[in-house]
C-alpha cells in the first residue's frame, strides 16, 4: 500500500511539473505572438513611412521640373523691376538691399561698357 501511496505521490509530481512545463509553453507562445504582432504593425508603420517618402519624392521632383521650366521661361527677360524705399514700400532687409546695390552697380557697369550713358 505504500509503494501505491508513493507511486501515487511521484505521479501527482510529474503531473504538476507537467502543468508548470505547460503553464511556461504557453506563456513563451503568448509573448512570440505578442511581439510578431508588435513586428508586424511596425513593418506596417514602415510599409506608410515607405510610401509617403515616395509620395514626397515624387512631388519633389515635379515641384523642381515645375521650377525649371519657369527658370526656362525667365531666361533672356529683363531683371524685375525693384521697388524703392523712398516708393513708399516696405524698407527691404540689409542683406538685399546689398544685393540689390550690387546689380545696379553692376548693371550701370556693364551699360557704360557697351558705351551707353556715357
Amino acid at each position: 500500500a505504500e509503494a501505491a501511496a508513493v507511486a501515487q505521490e511521484e505521479a501527482a509530481e510529474a503531473a504538476a511539473e507537467a502543468a508548470r512545463v505547460a503553464a511556461d509553453v504557453r506563456a513563451e507562445a503568448a509573448a512570440a505572438a505578442e511581439a510578431a504582432m508588435a513586428r508586424r504593425e511596425e513593418a506596417r508603420l514602415l510599409e506608410d513611412e515607405a510610401a509617403a517618402a515616395s509620395m514626397y519624392q515624387d512631388e519633389r521632383a515635379e515641384l523642381l521640373a515645375a521650377a525649371g521650366a519657369a527658370r526656362g521661361a525667365c531666361m533672356g527677360l529683363p531683371p524685375p523691376p525693384f521697388p524703392t524705399p523712398e516708393a513708399g514700400a516696405v524698407p527691404e532687409p540689409p542683406a538685399q538691399a546689398a544685393w540689390r546695390a550690387d546689380v545696379q552697380r553692376r548693371q550701370t557697369r556693364d551699360a557704360f561698357a557697351r558705351g551707353v550713358g556715357g
